[in-house]
């Protein structure tokens, strides 16, 4: 049912059965809807840790297709433009000790994007 495959140069999983029209990938989300018939954010926003979504997602991935994406959830840019910074917070950085944030990104003329990046351990 599932083929590996890549997709922008990556490893990936990829099935006809659930592809749509002029897809040629699928995404997290509908891989659980096609299994589950639910909505991945609904399911994951129950989860009270970032820790647990991934355990539940990266889990989730493996028990349907058999491929473990871990090291390619490892290479996930996660941008943060919400005023408030909830995504931010949400992943346990705090917001009041960042040296510079995408505000600067976008306001200062030849901004170094390197320097409003975080790595995360998640």
């Amino acid at each position: 049912m599932y083929e590996q495959g890549y997709i922008n140069g990556e490893r990936g999983c990829r099935s006809k059965n659930f592809l749509m029209e002029h897809e040629s990938l699928l995404t997290f989300y509908r891989l659980y809807y096609s299994e589950f018939g639910g909505n991945l954010a609904e399911w994951l926003a129950k989860i009270p840790t970032m820790e647990e979504r991934i355990a539940f997602t990266l889990k989730m991935v493996r028990s349907i297709t058999g491929l473990d994406v871990t090291d390619y959830l490892k290479k996930v840019l996660m941008l943060d433009i919400d005023p408030q910074g909830n995504t931010t917070s949400g992943i346990g950085v705090s917001k009041r000790n960042l040296d510079y944030t995408v505000y600067d990104l976008l306001i200062e003329d030849n901004f170094d994007t390197k320097k409003a990046i975080i790595h995360t351990g998640i």
